[in-house]
């Protein structure tokens, strides 16, 4: 899932097939009317309302028609587990890099071992970045301050990944020699912009607090001010895990071509308090490669056929992708594993509407795997996608909170998500009873996911996510804290919507 405070907009607020036409029709109505005889007018007005009655009609149809009777689906959430521990594996699914590809060969190979059609994996070229190799330490430097001090005792090496995490799109800075190490300025919260001034040709470390500023933003205005490198210091997020360094993506600005080429890095709480106190005597010294340029990204994608209508399709995904720095057990791969055990549940289902289920690459850096099949399919899904659900660290830990929040676009989808679950209290006592639920009516919901492109083109979309990750975005994102059962509950509530709709 993509950090909010880095989000540009992504998805627009869901208008409804419907609505949209009806306010385009109705602001184009004042200038035309005037022009019509009375009785032209009568005839108009009637054609008017004929129109807005029908607009929309096939996907609206579908919601508001009364749905079949609701029932659960299976899951088998110790399947799910299984497949949770193969892609966690592999290690992190990095979009572009081989262990994505990987990672959706398996998915790919699960659909077709469960009687998925059609599975194909799909590749898009888009701007990526990779991190290559990453060294970052302070070295103390004589009491002029021109030379390192000949004993290099006390140089303060720090651990990648555990300690600093490089952000997205960061550039290259190669270590030759000691003429390579950079002044530490601190930035204070970044507000001081003379402090961003005599950072110039230097190294700035930046206080992130509760009000985080966008990396993006960030990011450009280091490279406006002439800095030669930007340290983040975490001191506000995941304090439970002792405010560790978190992997944030960047996003290129308004008339902005390409991402400034100095290193971006955040690091740990304790490390930046650490830097600080040493930027007297000490310097920075970094050796980063990254590689930023176009890598492809893929989609997996397979079809339960409908047996009699295959021009409608009800759609469910989640992203493959991980972030560099962990394995993202839980983001998502716990929403990928429940794409898997979704389609064999769903395979021999027979539905008369088609189901489609994929997943994304790409999501992290800017949701570019959706947005780039949604770009790609447009007919399919102006004419087509009745629905899109979307499952993005749909797990709970128990631990630490029971909720389960399902966001919708639509009124009628809370209400079959509050029957199917007052059925699961019924059917599975022992499993639903350990969540609570919250099915909320959003027609606007937070594009930082998948279901943003779907949203932005007017479908009805849901999004169904747990809590307790602090673990979000970091290297401790691992399968140690897994718990499959909150994995099966979202998927029986999202999944067996999805199949009420597919069987009207």
């Amino acid at each position: 899932m993509r950090d909010a405070a880095d989000d540009q907009g992504a998805a627009e607020g869901v208008l409804g097939v419907a609505g949209s036409a009806r306010r385009r029709l109705l602001r184009r109505l004042p200038r035309r009317l005037a022009s019509l005889s009375r009785p032209a007018l009568v005839i108009a007005c009637i054609i008017a309302l004929v129109v807005l009655a029908g607009v929309g009609y096939g996907v609206q149809k579908v919601l508001e028609n009364q749905l079949p009777p609701l029932h659960l689906i299976s899951f088998d959430y110790e399947r799910a587990y299984h497949d949770e521990q193969r892609l966690t594996s592999i290690g992190p699914r990095m979009s572009g890099t081989d262990a994505e590809g990987q990672g959706a060969d398996y998915i790919a190979q699960q659909f077709v071992d469960a009687g998925l059609e059609e599975v194909e994996i799909l590749t898009y070229d888009v701007l990526m970045y990779e991190v290559l190799s990453a060294e970052v330490s302070m070295v103390p430097y004589g009491p002029a301050g021109f030379f390192p001090a000949l004993s290099s005792g006390t140089a303060r090496h720090y651990e990648h990944t555990v300690e600093f995490v490089i952000q997205g799109y960061s550039g290259s800075h190669r270590w030759g020699s000691f003429r390579d190490d950079l002044e530490l300025i601190d930035l204070g919260d970044g507000s001081d912009e003379s402090a961003w001034q005599r950072a110039s040709g230097k190294a700035g470390i930046i206080a992130q607090g509760g009000e985080v500023t966008s990396n993006s933003v960030l990011f450009f205005k280091a490279r406006d001010f002439g800095l030669s490198a930007l340290v983040l210091h975490n001191i506000a997020r995941g304090e439970e895990l002792g405010f560790i360094p978190i992997s944030k993506t960047a996003v290129l600005l308004p008339g902005e071509s390409q991402f400034p080429d100095l290193p971006f890095l955040m690091v740990s709480k304790s490390v930046g308090e650490e830097m600080k106190q040493l930027s007297g005597s000490h310097r920075l010294r970094l050796d980063i490669s990254t590689f930023v340029g176009e890598r492809p990204i893929r989609v997996v994608s397979g079809i339960v056929r409908g047996s009699q209508d295959q021009e409608h399709f009800i759609m469910l995904g989640a992203h493959h992708d991980t972030v560099y720095n962990g394995n993202g057990a839980v983001d998502d791969t716990s929403g990928t594993s429940t794409i898997i055990e979704l389609a064999r549940q769903l395979a021999p289902s027979h539905p008369k509407r088609t189901i489609r289920l994929s997943t994304w690459g790409g999501e992290e850096e800017g949701l570019y795997g959706s947005n780039a099949w949604a770009a790609a399919h447009e007919d399919l899904i102006a004419n087509g996608l009745v629905y899109y659900f979307n499952f993005d660290m749909n797990h709970v830990d128990l631990e630490r909170c029971d909720e389960i929040t399902a966001e919708t676009s639509t009124n009628a989808t809370v209400d079959a998500y509050r029957q199917l679950i007052e059925m699961g209290r019924r059917e599975h006592p022992d499993l639903f009873s350990l969540y609570t639920y919250k099915p909320e009516y959003n027609p606007d919901i937070p594009g930082n996911s998948d279901h943003a492109p779907f949203q932005a083109r007017g479908r009805p979309v849901s999004f169904i996510y747990g809590c307790g990750s602090f673990e979000y975005h970091t290297y401790k994102d691992g399968i140690d804290r897994i718990d499959p059962r909150s994995l099966a509950v979202t998927a029986m509530i999202q999944g067996s919507y999805a199949l009420a709709l597919a069987q009207q």
